[in-house]
């Protein structure tokens, strides 16, 4: 037998992603549905991350990091589509840019912006796995690792 990844879970059929799995779930049972979506989800990520491969310093990445921390530790899936409205705000409440060191800030904002809801939730899953690294493995060795930015 192959070696495998157990995840067990129990979904409430009446809320997300129970519900969703139920209304997907004709021809198949929610297990093998959540399987393919699961797949298709990462496969999704993985396409989106290498769009996002560069498109910010690191710098950059870290006040993103800063602007959109909360956002990556929350599980509300339905939200991402408020990313740009954040740092927008991290800007203009806390002087994201300035706090930062940045130079370039309406150029931040504007290609956060312009991320497709793809690169959105790319975005916020990195900054989350970024932000569970080890402190010493941050930085542009962390952007590395984790394919925002190329070594």
């Amino acid at each position: 037998m192959k070696n495998a990844l157990r995840v067990n879970t129990s979904l409430s059929p009446d809320v997300r992603p129970g519900a969703d799995l139920v209304q997907r779930a004709r021809s198949a049972t929610p297990t093998e549905i959540a399987r393919r979506d699961l797949a298709r989800y990462y496969a999704m990520l993985e396409r989106a991350m290498r769009g996002l491969r560069d498109r910010f310093s690191v710098a950059e990445l870290e006040a993103l990091a800063y602007a959109l921390g909360s956002m990556a530790s929350v599980e509300a899936p339905e939200l991402i589509y408020l990313v740009p409205a954040t740092v927008e705000e991290a800007e203009q409440h806390e002087r994201l840019c300035e706090q930062a060191g940045l130079d370039d800030c309406e150029g931040l904002l504007r290609r956060v912006r312009e991320l497709s809801l793809a690169e959105r939730y790319a975005l916020v899953d990195a900054i989350g796995q970024y932000l569970e690294l080890p402190r010493d493995q941050r930085g542009e060795e962390g952007w590395v690792s984790l394919g925002l930015r190329s070594s």
